[in-house]
């Protein structure tokens, strides 16, 4: 999910608390010998009945957009030239590394999903990835689009 949902630690343990006093999820602790016990989270019935509810209800809201480099780019005058083709240039690298993990991610998924039963998810799963490489490609196009621009200016 790293993919389209980012999250700190922190929020997850705060959320899956909350589930739980909640009855959502409940949780187990696994022992283990060289590291720390694992909590591990399950739904309960109305966890399910819930998380169903929640995803038979159309989202109609775009979502949120808060980026720091588009900042920089919205006051790009204010700096020179130089440096901000340098942030492209590194902006640029950093997707081209995205986009070689999501490839990967893309081609082992239908693998993964076949040794752990989740047929029916494979075109769901592979679909929110193909939106982040699609993303990408487009927001790859718009910087070498902007550092032409810049080398024209």
């Amino acid at each position: 999910m790293q993919h389209f949902w980012s999250a700190d630690l922190s929020q997850i343990y705060r959320a899956l608390e909350s589930l739980k006093e909640e009855g959502l999820v409940t949780m187990r602790i696994e022992h283990q010998e060289t590291r720390p016990p694992k909590h591990i989270y399950s739904l309960t019935e109305s966890g399910r009945a819930e998380l169903i509810r929640w995803l038979s209800e159309p989202t109609v809201e775009l979502p949120t957009v808060r980026n720091p480099f588009l900042l920089k780019i919205f006051f790009g005058a204010l700096i020179p030239k130089e440096t901000m083709r340098e942030h492209l240039r590194s902006f640029d690298a950093a997707l081209h590394e995205r986009l070689m993990v999501y490839k990967q991610i893309e081609e082992y998924l239908p693998k993964r999903c076949r040794e752990q039963g989740l047929h029916k998810h494979e075109p769901f799963l592979l679909a929110t990835v193909r939106l982040g490489v699609k993303n990408l490609k487009a927001t790859q196009r718009w910087c070498r689009e902007l550092m032409a621009e810049l080398e024209r200016a």
